[in-house]
This record gives structure tokens, C-alpha cells and sequence, in this order.
């Protein structure tokens, strides 16, 4: 019992490679190229190039990555913005007591001075807890 064979020409370096019948498969034996017959009928060959396949499936891997550290990012802001907002309840109501109660005590007593500078002090902690949420969320 003989097998049909067929002979393609190598796209890689134009040798001609041997295919036998129902064989979907075959490699250059002059450059190793590797070919894939997709229509045994019509002999339409196509060139296999391993390189572009492991390229292609390094770029998907590298974009998944960059993907999942943006999303460790994100998550990474929110609970920033979570702990900050409650954080500034208190700090807002130690803000508003601080001014109150320096507002009405004299002008120049200890008292009021000490109130207005732990009211500065809790809006510079708040203003700057938040400048360091907004910075960080604009790095990449």
C-alpha cells in the first residue's frame, strides 16, 4: 500500500518539503522552519514562526501584569482614602473645638493661643494627608 505524498515549497528558504497524505505538519529539513498545511486539497501552506507565537504570549503575560499592579494601585488608594477619611472626622472636630474655643477666649491669653495652634496643626495634618493621596494617585 503506497502513501501520497506531496511536495510544498518551503516558504522560509524555498527547499522543498515532503508532506505525506492527512500529514498537517512538517519542518524544513535545510532550515527547520516549521509548516502547517491548513487545506490538503488546495495545499495552502502556512509559515509557523515560533518566535511571533512566544512574543505575542510574553506581550498578553506583560499587559496581564500591568494590569494587576494597576489594580493593586487602585485598591491600594481607596483604602489610603478610606483610612484618611476616617481619620479626618476627628481631626475636623478637634479643628472646629480648637478654633471655638480660641475664638472665645481673649485675644493673647495662653489659652486661646494654645487652641489656634492645635487647630493649625490638625489642618496642616489634614491638608497634607490629603495632598498625599492626590500625589499618589497620579503616579504610574
Amino acid at each position: 500500500m503506497s502513501t501520497k505524498a506531496v511536495e510544498i515549497k518551503c516558504p522560509g528558504c524555498g527547499a522543498m518539503v515532503r508532506f505525506d497524505e492527512g500529514q498537517k505538519r512538517a519542518f524544513c529539513s535545510y532550515c527547520g522552519s516549521p509548516i502547517a498545511v491548513e487545506n490538503s486539497s488546495e495545499f495552502i501552506t502556512r509559515n509557523i514562526d515560533e518566535a511571533d507565537l512566544k512574543r505575542a504570549e510574553a506581550d498578553q503575560l506583560i499587559r496581564l501584569k500591568e494590569l494587576e499592579l494597576q489594580e493593586r494601585r487602585e485598591r491600594k488608594t481607596e483604602g489610603r482614602k478610606k483610612v484618611m477619611g476616617i481619620a479626618s472626622v476627628p481631626l475636623v472636630i478637634i479643628l472646629l473645638i480648637a478654633f471655638a474655643v480660641g475664638a472665645a477666649e481673649p485675644s493673647g491669653s495662653p489659652l486661646s493661643d494654645s487652641a489656634y495652634s492645635m487647630g493649625s496643626i490638625c489642618l496642616l495634618i489634614l491638608g497634607w494627608g490629603w495632598l498625599f493621596i492626590l500625589i499618589g494617585n497620579d503616579k504610574k
